[in-house]
């Protein structure tokens, strides 16, 4: 007879592995570094959630050792400090010549605190949200900005810290996550059917046909008018309109077209005509008595003649500076 499978020796196996999988990994976890270590003390303004006991310390994401302690307060915090004290263990063999350039005392870490030497929380995972320590060369301003946190050095070495992102970081991520728990999906899902179904009923009301048939005509109709001639005869009357208004503009300037040519003529003519007076009046004198009657009439006569000359003088003056006197006539000044 085959003898079935117990389920309590199963169970046993099982745990039995899992207890030594456990222990090897903590062993060899353990002993990865050497038992030469020296112990720091860590203070972090900020949470610490994320980081455990075990966690890797890292000097440029090289692994130098690893959290030993997670605590309250230790012996000989300030009063006034509320920072989380961390205490880690660091590997010698791999620190004092490549870190920290020799023995590590007080005064050591001071002056690589000077040089920019501090360390703080980095995110060693997103999704698990896990923590490491990360010693790194800061800018000095931020390393030497650190005040410590212990009344008076203990036994313990006091790395200085720098503060990081990470809460503000972790504190967007827990606004996003509300606004899109606050998000009404039900509404949206609704009101984009309803585009949708929108979008379709215009598709389907579209007269593509009609569309195509209003623009094939529009162009046979553009393609006649311009096929008939009647369009170059239209830009012909317009081209032909804009010179007879250019024409007529240019008539209006006294300087140069045909109102301006009129002016000239006219003036010329009666200079002429005055200068043959004036000879007239030379010749009379010399015939006539200064005293006779028909000098006198005659020198009436020319003084009217004269004024008449003055007056026609000031006419075409007048012309001159008002060419649209013709047009408008004279404008008189109203009286108040």
């Amino acid at each position: 007879m085959n003898r079935k499978p117990s389920a309590a020796l199963i169970g046993g196996f099982v745990t039995i592995g899992t207890l030594l999988l456990i222990g090897l990994t903590m062993y060899f976890g353990a002993t990865s570094f050497s038992s030469d270590v020296t112990r720091m003390v860590l203070f972090f303004d900020q949470s610490v959630n994320g980081l455990a006991v075990g966690s890797q310390v890292k000097y440029r994401g090289v692994p130098i050792g690893y959290v030993e302690r997670i605590q309250i307060r230790v012996k000989g915090q300030r009063e006034d400090s509320n920072a989380i004290p961390i205490v880690v263990a660091i590997d010698n063999a791999l620190t004092l010549e490549k870190v920290f350039g020799g023995d590590v005392s007080p005064e050591r870490l001071r002056e690589l605190q000077n040089s920019g030497l501090a360390a703080k929380l980095s995110l060693q995972s997103i999704i698990t949200g896990q923590l490491y320590v990360q010693f790194n060369y800061e800018s000095m301003e931020r390393a030497s900005e650190y005040v410590s946190h212990m009344e008076a050095p203990g036994d313990l070495l006091e790395m200085p810290t720098v503060s990081t992102s990470l809460d503000k970081i972790a504190a967007d991520m827990a606004m996003i996550v509300e606004k899109a728990s606050d998000f009404d999906f039900e509404s949206f899902d609704k009101n984009l059917n309803h585009l949708i179904a929108s979008i379709g009923q215009a598709m389907d009301n579209y007269n593509e046909a009609g569309v195509s048939e209003s623009i094939a005509r529009l162009a046979d109709q553009t393609t006649k008018f311009v096929e008939s001639g009647e369009l170059e005869a239209t830009m012909s009357e317009i081209r032909k309109t804009i010179r007879e208004v250019s024409t007529v503009i240019a008539s209006y300037d006294l300087e140069d077209g045909a109102l301006g040519e009129r002016v000239d003529l006219v003036s010329a003519r009666f200079f002429k005509s005055m200068d043959t007076i004036d000879g007239v009046v030379e010749s009379l004198d010399e015939h006539l008595v200064s005293d006779s009657s028909l000098m006198y009439e005659l020198q009436g006569t020319l003084r009217e003649l004269g004024r008449a000359a003055e007056t026609l003088r000031h006419f075409v003056a007048y012309l001159e500076r008002n060419p649209n006197a013709l047009i408008s006539g004279r404008v008189t000044k109203e009286k108040e």
